[in-house]
């Protein structure tokens, strides 16, 4: 007995038309403490169950979630114009950086078929101005560098750098880069720079670096 490709077969014998997948994977980049929504919708369940793995563990099974002490996971059902199943989206409230990964959405059938949403979690930055205190004191003629370090951030964020309520010593709007070096500064130099982080993640992260050049009278 010939059968259809999404007939599941036991010998010759036809047991079920195998249902197929109305939503797609997809590629997700999710804000830490946002919530990640993963829908599985299949045109029809048919009996059959569909599994939710992150990598090789299981997450879910039907309707029951088997990850242990976490009530940020939860499975809502799908269900057509008629109220029948088919279907759950997995969704994850108050998104952490271990959430990131590979998760599969498998329908229960003896040649599995499954749809996988890969998920990247986007942190904050968290950026530290070097020294410590924000001020850095110099003499006209000695080379300076002006540091922000990166302790917290995915992705990497881009740093940029302008000055407070004035140009660049070169003139520019702003420049980037993790640190800025001047060789023999002048009194030009002085004035607040800020530091500036942004990954997308809302607004940049910014911190402030005083430079002080002092001159001989």
């Amino acid at each position: 007995v010939a059968s259809a490709s999404n007939e599941e077969t036991v010998g010759e014998q036809v047991i079920h038309r195998l249902p197929t997948f109305t939503s797609v994977g997809e590629q997700l980049l999710v804000n830490e403490g946002s919530t990640i929504r993963m829908p599985c919708i299949v045109n029809r369940l048919d009996g059959f169950v569909l599994l939710w793995k992150k990598g090789d563990e299981f997450v879910a099974v039907g309707d029951q979630m088997v990850v242990k002490n976490d009530p940020r996971f939860q499975l809502i059902k799908e269900t057509n114009e008629n109220g029948g199943v088919i279907g759950n989206t997995l969704v994850i409230s108050l998104a952490e950086e271990t959430d990131a990964g590979d998760y599969t959405c498998q329908v229960s059938t003896f040649k599995p078929v499954e749809i996988k949403h890969s998920v990247k979690i986007r942190v904050k930055p968290v950026i530290q101005r070097v020294p410590d205190n924000g001020i850095i004191v110099a003499e006209t003629g000695d080379t300076v560098k002006l540091e922000c370090q990166v302790t917290r951030g995915s992705p990497m964020p881009e740093i940029t750098w302008r000055r407070k309520e004035r140009k660049m010593p070169t003139g520019e709007d702003s420049m980037r880069g993790l640190s800025l070096t001047y060789k023999a500064v002048t009194r030009h130099h002085s004035g607040i720079y800020i530091c500036s982080a942004d990954n997308g993640f809302g607004e940049p992260t910014e911190t402030e670096l005083k430079l002080d050049v002092q001159h001989k009278p």
